[in-house]
């Protein structure tokens, strides 16, 4: 209960109209489930360009997971703590998405939570895209998790 309190008294207005949730390490969770990334904090945002983003600590600001609020409401448990140990990955070690995915996937099966089915729906929100500057198109971001989740 203190922990929620605290979590919601750092709803604070950010870029004008826009408000964010700002939850200090160690106060976030997931449908339930405590989730931390050290000394990273998580913001919870109306509207994000993307469902999560890692931001490095600068100008003042620590570092951050920044989290697009409906978006990541909308999914299922497994698939957000692979999408928030994703986005930690990013501050432990760095930019790499496959080495990102990697980490989550083995992290999540590690921990039990992230079981072949849960890996098949994350596949299916993947698969159809393209790709970009920094991730591969859908089908091989998928073929490299499913070879994480079987190597130890």
């Amino acid at each position: 209960m203190k922990r929620i309190l605290l979590a919601s008294a750092l709803t604070v207005v950010i870029y004008g109209a826009a408000t964010a949730q700002i939850f200090p390490p160690g106060y976030f969770g997931i449908d339930g489930i405590p989730v931390g990334c050290g000394p990273v904090f998580t913001e919870v945002h109306a509207s994000l360009p993307d469902i999560a983003l890692a931001v490095p600590a600068g100008m003042g600001a620590p570092p951050r997971i920044l989290i697009n609020g409906p978006m990541f409401a909308s999914l299922p448990t497994g698939v957000k703590l692979f999408i928030y140990a994703h986005e930690c990955f990013h501050h432990i070690t760095g930019p790499s998405e496959a080495a990102a995915d990697c980490y989550a996937v083995k992290l999540g099966r590690n921990q039990g939570a992230l079981s072949l089915p849960v890996l098949q729906q994350i596949c299916q929100a993947v698969f159809f895209s393209p790709g970009d500057w920094t991730h591969f198109p859908g089908p091989v971001r998928c073929q490299q998790m499913l070879a994480c989740y079987h190597t130890p």
